[in-house]
Order: structure tokens, then C-alpha cells, then sequence
């Protein structure tokens, strides 16, 4: 249900249709213009094919159209696809997409959504985050077919609010794990501007968050400023939620996770198998991407 007659906008890549929807929020739609993109999608050079999607409306949620041409066009010229819009930006490699998969319109939407609205999902946050930005909601099908995983990492940029950050360093991406119900850390790079960027490789739930995680007994401690950022990190892991032990030594298996970790080393492939890792310990997935490694 909507409150007001759509209007329409330009935009750099194509026309919008902008709503008022009856809960106050706004969605954007575009129809991207291949024609628009004509001269970005020549051979040569490498510069990146542009979607320029802003518009001087709100976008609480984004909704597009690509023509799938654009993507197997640019994949053919090995040039990235980027999509700009208001608050966050997609950048596409060559080869994101199986070729056979591209037929029919791309659809990318996103939602930002409020943690009113979503209070199933930001009460299993942990205590020490606290929010920075809305919850991105990504989508993106081709045609009749919704893609969840893709052959390369996608690089997205997100605006945060610098105002309530205490310490830029701690600042991270994390996505909501729907199967486990809980948030996983992803990552990123924060910026002083108030915007992070950081690589995915499926689309879901993303929030940006400052995890400011102490423990009672490294208050004094030489080390807790770095424990604190490696804390927040998720590259070590603590005794318990009070306790870091700061002093005490660490198994193979918690080294071994902590390097995966800091590395950001993915799943590799192994047909190894210890006979001492049990198949439901927490170090299972990392002990064999780092002996893999």
C-alpha cells in the first residue's frame, strides 16, 4: 500500500520510479539503460563499467534492473561492473557470474532495515556490539533464478555512523547466519569518513557494528589493548565471557585457529583426517584449512 503517487527521477544509468510507502518508508526503483552505458562497455581500457544509481530521494529500499548484457559484456572486456547508489556501493569482478547463468534481467535489491523491525534477529547480537549502521538486507536473482553463492567475492562499501565510534580499529562487518541464528564476523576495512568496505561471498543480512569486549583480568595487563583488538577481531578467542587469561599457554588447535584467522584463510580442500579431532569441536574447520594451507 502506498501513501503517494510514484514520481520518477533520473539517474546516471537509468530511470527511477520512487515510492512513499505507507509505513513512511521509501523504495527506489531503476530500470538501468544499457544505452546509458554504451561507451563503459567498449573493449579497451579498464576502466570500470559505472551504474550510477543515486537519487535525490531516500532509499530505504533499492530495488534495480540490469540488463544481464551489461554483466556478460563486461565479463567478456574483464572489466568490473560497479553500482553506486545513496548509501553503498557493489563492485562486480569478471567471471562473479557462471556466463550460462546470465540471461534474463540481473535484480538487486536492498533493504535497510531498522532493529525495531527485525528484533528476532539483533537480540542474539552479543552485548559488546553495539550497531553502527542499519541492517543491510542484500538480494540479487538473474532471471527466475535467485543466486545465493557467487564464484568470486563481491567488494561492497556501506556508510556507517562515525559519531558513535570510540574506536575506529574495532569496527567490523558481521552477517546474520540464519541456519544458526547468530552474527558472524566478516570483517572489513573502516574509514574515518564513516564508510567500510569489505568482500562477501553469498548475500544476506549485514550490520556494521564496534565490538568494545574487556575482560576482568587484563585491566592492568601490558597486553590489553592488543588482546582487547584481536578480541574484536575474532582472531583469539577468550576462557569465557569474564576471563581472557592473558598469561596462560594455548593449544595447537587455538594457534592454529588464531593464524586462519589472521590470515583469512578460506575453505581449501583436504582429504586429510585426524584422528584426534573430534567432528564437532569448534577448531575442526580451521585446524584442516590451515594444514591445507
Amino acid at each position: 500500500v502506498t501513501v503517494d503517487m510514484p514520481i520518477t527521477e533520473q539517474t546516471g544509468a537509468g530511470s527511477a520510479t520512487i515510492t512513499k510507502e505507507a509505513d513512511g518508508r521509501t523504495t527506489v526503483t531503476v530500470q538501468v539503460k544499457r544505452e546509458k552505458l554504451e561507451n563503459l562497455l567498449k573493449p579497451g581500457g579498464n576502466k570500470p563499467v559505472v551504474l550510477d544509481v543515486n537519487t535525490k530521494a531516500k532509499q530505504d529500499n533499492l530495488k534495480l534492473n540490469i540488463p544481464s548484457s551489461i554483466f556478460s559484456d563486461a565479463a567478456k572486456t574483464q572489466k568490473q561492473v560497479v553500482v553506486n547508489s545513496n548509501d553503498i556501493a557493489f563492485a562486480f569482478e569478471p567471471g562473479t557470474f557462471s556466463p550460462e547463468s546470465i540471461s534474463g534481467d540481473v535484480k538487486l535489491e536492498v533493504s535497510q532495515l531498522t532493529a525495531d523491525s527485525i528484533p528476532d534477529i539483533m537480540k542474539n547480537k552479543d552485548a559488546a556490539s553495539d550497531e553502527l549502521s542499519l541492517v543491510f538486507d542484500f538480494n540479487l536473482s538473474i532471471g527466475n533464478n535467485t543466486v545465493t553463492d557467487f564464484n568470486k567475492p563481491v567488494t561492497i562499501t556501506v556508510k556507517f555512523d562515525a559519531s558513535k565510534v570510540t574506536d575506529l580499529s574495532k569496527v567490523g562487518v558481521y552477517y546474520y547466519n540464519e541456519k544458526d541464528g547468530r552474527w558472524e564476523y566478516v570483517g572489513g576495512k573502516a574509514n574515518p569518513d564513516g564508510t567500510i568496505t569489505f568482500t562477501v561471498e553469498h548475500f544476506s543480512k549485514y550490520c556494521t557494528m564496534e565490538y568494545k569486549k574487556t575482560f576482568d583480568d587484563i585491566k592492568n595487563h601490558w597486553a590489553k589493548a592488543e588482546i582487547e583488538l584481536l578480541i574484536s577481531k575474532h582472531i583469539a578467542r577468550s576462557e569465557n565471557e569474564r576471563t581472557f587469561a592473558p598469561d596462560k599457554n594455548i593449544t595447537r588447535a587455538a594457534f592454529a585457529s588464531m593464524i586462519v584467522k589472521a590470515l583469512d584463510i578460506k575453505g581449501i580442500n583436504t582429504g586429510k583426517v585426524f584422528a584426534d579431532i573430534p567432528v564437532g569441536s569448534w577448531y575442526k574447520e580451521d585446524v584442516y584449512k590451515a594444514y591445507a594451507a
